[in-house]
């Protein structure tokens, strides 16, 4: 989190009353940024899975999603990620992590 000395700034309270009066007592708006994407393309992770770090740390929790490639049944996880990576594992058919080559892609603010 970080905080933003602004010359202006347009910010809109929305709200529904259930019934009779509202009473707004503090408002605080709060500014987002738009999403960012970060990806890797043909990443080669090692059995029992690789690190990867962002170039630029999130501030929120990103979404990552990950492919495998090659001819054989692979599958792509991704574990323990955080604002700052991601530990990527790639998976045979039998369950064994195998290690392989990936696409990822990161999505959040």
């Amino acid at each position: 989190m970080a905080s933003a000395d602004l010359r202006y700034l347009r910010a809109r309270l929305v709200m529904t009353p259930a019934a009779g009066c509202a009473f707004v007592q503090a408002f605080t708006p709060t500014i987002d940024r738009a999403p960012t994407v970060e990806n890797g393309a043909s990443v080669t992770i090692a059995p029992g899975g690789t690190p990867i770090t962002f170039a630029t740390p999130y501030h929120t929790l990103p979404l990552v999603q990950a492919t495998a490639l090659g001819s054989a049944v692979l599958i792509a996880t991704v574990d323990e990620t955080t604002t700052t990576g991601f530990t990527a594992h790639v998976f045979n058919a039998a369950g064994s992590d195998v290690g392989g080559t990936i696409n990822w892609q990161a999505t959040g603010s």
